[in-house]
């Protein structure tokens, strides 16, 4: 049923996105009020896009394609993609020779992204996080840390709760699908406050204690 309504719904999506870019090209160097409209109309497609793969993957977090998954090297990936963006301080402290894990790729990028998309909402601008892995012989821990601006005031177990009251606005089911996703996988994930900022961290079984990321030609 979701997946069918994802799909009815992108082909909308797609051609107002399609729109937008188009009104931007003529506009460009028109009138700056009709550009940032162009803009928002642009962010909005953006967020109604993330609201439905956030509810895909929560719906089928489970491990229909497991394989062996580098969860350093995604980091590193998605701050590149970060850094392209905007204005982001990124602070990396990934710990060496860390194990691989089993986990479904697409579900695996989602869960990261997903973390660093509620972040960015609660963080304010410019937007700050610090990001550290570690590994035991049993499991691997990602660490997230970022300000608290604009958290709910709440309690932050909220925030693990698909559509819950005080989640931030436009994040869909905010940490629901991390959770869900760590969970199918064998793993945890769990929110707290730390001083002014929130971290945020998710554990997940190493697949093998000695075979490591760098064993990998």
């Amino acid at each position: 049923m979701v997946q069918h309504l994802a799909h009815e719904l992108r082909q909308p999506l797609s051609a107002i996105e399609t729109i937008g870019y188009y009104l931007k090209m003529i506009a460009d160097g028109g009138d700056p009020k009709a550009l940032e409209q162009i803009e928002k109309l642009q962010h909005l497609v953006d967020r109604a896009n993330w609201i439905l793969d956030d509810a895909i993957h929560y719906l089928q977090a489970c491990p229909p394609r497991p394989a062996l998954f580098d969860v350093n090297e995604m980091i590193s990936q998605l701050c590149a993609e970060l850094s392209l963006e905007g204005e982001h301080y990124v602070h990396l402290q990934l710990g060496e020779n860390l194990p691989l894990t089993m986990l479904d790729p697409a579900q695996g990028e989602h869960m990261l992204k997903n973390v660093l998309a509620l972040a960015q909402r609660v963080s304010g601008a410019p937007f700050e996080v610090r990001i550290g892995t570690a590994a035991s012989a049993e499991q691997i821990e990602v660490q997230f840390e970022f300000s608290a601006t604009c958290a709910p005031p709440g309690d932050l177990g909220e925030l693990l709760s698909p559509f819950a009251a005080d989640a931030p606005d436009g994040r869909g089911l905010a940490l629901a699908s991390a959770r869900r996703i760590a969970e199918a996988h064998g793993g945890q994930a769990r929110v707290e406050r730390r001083g002014e900022s929130l971290g945020v961290t998710i554990t997940l079984p190493a697949a093998q204690s000695t075979f490591h990321a760098a064993d990998v030609q």
